[in-house]
């Protein structure tokens, strides 16, 4: 299922919106380079997967002991950055960090909390990001995005 919807991903690439309408400029005509809608939606949604995966990272780094119950959501956001950055140009992709890396608590059960808070925030951003979406098929894949981390966080706080 995937797979499908990777290939949307590349069309949004590829300057087509939704409509069908072929967003890029003509041949040798130099304009200042102009981005889809959704474009514009899979650089703010990998931004802020990238932001959320970081955190992730940092927080198992830090408490080695939480590795195996954050895998799956490390996992997933590395696959989700993988999809999104196949719809974002080169010259459009950010630091997925930011300027604002969230701090990573000295105490395990203050780090899970502020994962499953940052995990918890990420979940509507992708549902919000999902209904703004021109394209079908991309509007799916960010819903399934936000479902699978919905998912996840069942998972982790059994």
């Amino acid at each position: 299922m995937l797979g499908g919807l990777a290939a949307g991903a590349v069309v949004l690439a590829a300057g087509c919106t939704s409509a069908g309408q072929d967003t890029r400029a003509p041949r040798g005509i130099a304009t200042p380079r102009q981005v889809s809608p959704d474009v514009a939606l899979a650089t703010t949604a990998a931004g802020r997967v990238g932001q959320v995966a970081d955190l992730v990272e940092r927080t198992v780094a830090r408490h080695r002991q939480l590795r195996h119950r954050l895998a799956g959501l490390a996992a997933l956001h590395a696959a989700h950055l993988r999809l999104l950055q196949e719809a974002v140009p080169a010259d459009r992709r950010r630091d997925e960090q930011g300027p604002h890396r969230e701090h990573v608590p000295h105490a395990e059960h203050a780090a899970l909390r502020s994962v499953l808070r940052a995990e918890h925030s990420l979940r509507p951003q992708l549902q919000g990001l999902a209904v703004r979406a021109e394209s079908g098929e991309f509007a799916r894949l960010l819903a399934a995005m936000s479902a699978a981390v919905g998912q996840q966080l069942a998972v982790v706080t059994r």
